[in-house]
């Protein structure tokens, strides 16, 4: 992706540049409160310093890797015409980092890429972000504690700055190990480590649900048989109970006179008294 750089100098090529990396932050449902007004961009730029070897280090590697090449010539590019600006002292007193030099003279001198002294650099960078995210930010205690942890997060970081295929050596370089959570569970049923087992091409239930501390199946049949036998004794006393609770209310209503009788559908046609209240 497109990114912007904000650099800092005097514009002599003897004064130290400082070049920032730029980052905006565009989040929506935002608003800026500025004196009496609302401003609707809610938007804010940060600015962060970033060494620019990270920026030289592409060039240095595609046009410096098999030959020597004079400073100058690391930053001609048509693309990005303002790569010149990088052109300074600082860059030149850094650049032994990642690559090989030879003076010509007191005042021309030659460089070459050096995979070596870029890996040995990028080890550093790893080394001083690691010790930046322990004291300037706020991590979970599991993870300040577990170096692999704190070392894949720097990578992590690192990586946004350099090609994939640094990336990747880095990695490499500092034995991360891409985590994963399946387990094995083929492995564990050949070693008899688990209880439950792999289903094949069988469309069978997997594990034995009636199973009672191992026992034979003969006697899991026979506890299938038992409980539904309980079962249907308790329908057929649920049924009798019922039957039981009708004859009673059918001899019930036998008694009543004429008389009761008579009080009795009279009454089902009356109204509760909370009939005659609403809620208001």
């Amino acid at each position: 992706s497109n990114c912007l750089f904000l650099l800092q100098y005097g514009g002599q090529c003897d004064v130290r540049t400082t070049i920032y990396e730029l980052f905006k932050f565009d989040e929506t449902n935002r608003s800026w409160l500025c004196s009496n007004n609302v401003s609707s961009d809610g938007s804010f730029v940060l600015s962060t310093p970033i060494d620019p070897l990270f920026l030289i280090l592409p060039y240095l590697e595609e046009y410096a890797s098999s030959r020597f090449i004079p400073y100058d010539h690391l930053f001609t590019d048509l693309q990005f015409p303002n790569l010149h600006k990088l052109k300074c002292s600082s860059i030149v007193a850094d650049l032994h980092f990642i690559a090989d030099m030879k003076k010509l003279d007191e005042y021309v001198a030659v460089y070459r890429f050096s995979s070596e002294k870029t890996l040995e650099w990028l080890h550093l960078k790893v080394r001083a972000l690691i010790d930046a995210l322990k004291k300037n930010f706020y991590l979970h205690k599991a993870v300040l504690e577990d170096e692999r942890a704190l070392t894949k997060l720097a990578w992590n970081i690192i990586s946004d700055y350099v090609s994939c295929d640094w990336s990747q050596r880095l990695k490499i370089s500092l034995d991360i190990q891409d985590t994963t959570h399946k387990r094995n569970y083929e492995d564990e049923v050949v070693n008899g480590n688990s209880s439950k087992k792999l289903c094949t091409n069988s469309t069978e239930p997997v594990d034995d649900y009636f199973a009672l501390n191992g026992a034979s199946s003969d006697k899991n049949n026979g506890t299938v048989n038992g409980a539904e036998s309980q079962i249907s004794q308790k329908l057929d006393e649920v049924e009798k109970q019922k039957a039981v609770n009708e004859l009673n209310v059918a001899l019930f209503r036998a008694k009543l006179t004429p008389t009761q009788k008579k009080l009795q559908k009279a009454g089902q046609k009356c109204r509760t008294l909370s009939n005659f209240f609403t809620k208001k």
